[in-house]
């Protein structure tokens, strides 16, 4: 999965779980009409040790595989913004939306308590609005190009004679 495919597959999760426009938190574009929630990921950490390298089926390719957490933060703008965000959560505990998941291969496993942070805006204008983080964990991998040996010349001596060795990797010497 790619990182576009993974921000694609958590957008369309949260906008299918709670019919509410979600879009990207820092976008260049206006603010959609309210109620919406705004996504943004952050704290990207790997978890268990190191990357895994897999060879794959095409010669001088490697797969860098490892898995990561990272948290993905929720914020509803609008009426019933700490009620939704709370459904969400308890929706993403659902069997059938952790299957969903899993077959993505991702796992939405934990989540802090929701955060009303409604307040004045601009000194003017009350604007109800919450936070829910959630903490997903994901397979990332990559492809590694490398290059292959096709071919090893050893040289060594025997007393005072030179000897050329070609050894052909995958073939016969």
């Amino acid at each position: 999965m790619t990182w576009e495919q993974f921000e694609d597959f958590l957008q369309q999760l949260v906008a299918d779980l709670t019919g509410k426009t979600t879009v990207w938190a820092h976008q260049n574009a206006p603010r959609p009409k309210k109620p919406y929630i705004a996504l943004r990921l952050y704290s990207l950490r790997g978890v268990g040790g190191l990357d895994e390298i897999l060879l794959t089926e095409t010669p001088g390719e490697l797969l860098v595989k490892g898995d990561r957490e990272i948290t993905l933060e929720a914020q509803w703008f609008g009426p019933g913004s700490t009620n939704g965000l709370e459904r969400l959560w308890q929706a993403l505990q659902r069997p059938t939306i952790t299957e969903r998941c899993e077959a993505a291969k991702i796992a939405i496993f934990d989540a802090q308590d929701v955060q009303n942070i409604s307040g004045l805006l601009d000194g003017k204008a009350w604007e109800e609005r919450a936070s829910l983080d959630l903490y997903v964990r994901f397979a990332r991998t990559t492809i590694d190009v490398p290059g292959y040996i096709e071919m090893v010349i050893v040289e060594t001596s025997v007393g005072d004679k030179l000897v050329d060795k070609q050894i052909t990797i995958g073939g016969s010497s």
